[in-house]
C-alpha cells in the first residue's frame, strides 16, 4: 500500500503488476499478460510469475520476479528496470546482474530503505542496500523463507514454509520462533506477512485457508 492508499498486487498468473485505487479502480502498471523477460515501458515490459511486491515512499514499486529469478523496479514514470539478478538462478551476492537469486517470492522495505527478499530456492534471506549491493543474512538451518515483513524499529519477520512457523529476527542478529510450537502447527503454508500499525502481525495461511493475527 502506498502513501495515497493505492493497493499494489503481484498478479502471478497474469504475469503483471496491478494497482487498485481507494475508489476500487483497477489498472495494470506493467506486464503484457504473457510470461517473459523485458525491461522498458510498462506496457511492453514482461515478467514471469511475479509473487512479491513492495512500494517505497517515493512511489517506486519493487517486484520479486519469481520465475525470472530477478528483482525488478517500476519507476514513477512507469518504466521497468532490473535491480539485481541475471539470466540463470544461482546464489551470488554483489551488484546488479552479478547477483543471483533462486525463486524470490516476497519483498519488504525496512525503515532505512533496504529491500529484503525471501529467496526460497536458496533457503536464504537477501538484502539490497541503498547502493544496489546484494547481501545475505544468515537464517537458522533448514529455513525455507516464503514471506518476509519488516517493522519500523528494524525487526524482521520471516514465514518459514517448513515446518510452517514464523521467525522473528532482531537487528542484533539473533532469531527466535515467534509462535509457540503448538501454534506453529496451525500454519500449513504461511504465504504472506503484514505488520499492522499497532505492531501485530497478520499471517495469510494459504493452504490453511485462514488469516491469522499474532499480537
Amino acid at each position: 500500500v502506498d502513501a495515497f492508499g493505492n493497493l499494489y498486487i503481484a498478479d502471478t498468473g497474469n504475469h503483471a503488476i496491478r494497482k487498485v485505487s481507494p475508489r476500487g479502480e483497477v489498472t495494470t502498471l506493467a506486464g503484457t499478460g504473457v510470461a517473459g523477460f523485458r525491461d522498458g515501458d510498462g506496457a511492453q515490459a514482461q515478467f514471469d510469475a511475479p509473487m512479491g511486491v513492495a512500494v517505497d515512499l517515493f512511489g517506486r514499486v519493487f517486484v520479486a520476479d519469481t520465475w525470472n529469478d530477478r528483482i525488478r523496479m517500476i519507476d514513477r514514470d512507469g518504466r521497468v528496470r532490473t535491480l539485481a539478478g541475471g539470466d540463470a538462478p544461482g546464489f551470488v551476492d554483489g551488484a546488479g546482474e552479478v547477483a543471483r537469486f533462486d525463486t524470490p517470492t516476497s519483498l519488504t522495505l525496512d525503515g532505512e530503505g533496504n529491500l529484503w527478499i525471501a529467496d526460497i530456492g536458496n533457503r536464504a534471506l537477501r538484502r539490497i542496500d541503498g547502493d544496489g549491493i546484494v547481501h545475505t543474512r544468515e537464517l537458522p538451518s533448514g529455513t525455507r523463507p516464503l514471506a518476509v515483513a519488516a517493522t519500523r524499529d528494524g525487526q524482521l519477520y520471516v514465514a518459514d514454509l517448513s515446518p510452517g512457523r514464523i521467525l522473528q529476527l532482531r537487528p542484533e542478529g539473533d532469531a527466535r520462533v515467534l509462535t509457540r510450537e503448538r501454534t506453529a502447527q496451525w500454519f500449513a503454508r504461511p504465504s504472506a506477512l503484514w505488520v499492522e500499525a499497532d505492531g501485530s502481525l497478520l499471517v495469510a495461511d494459504a493452504a490453511g485457508h485462514r488469516l491469522h493475527r499474532i499480537v
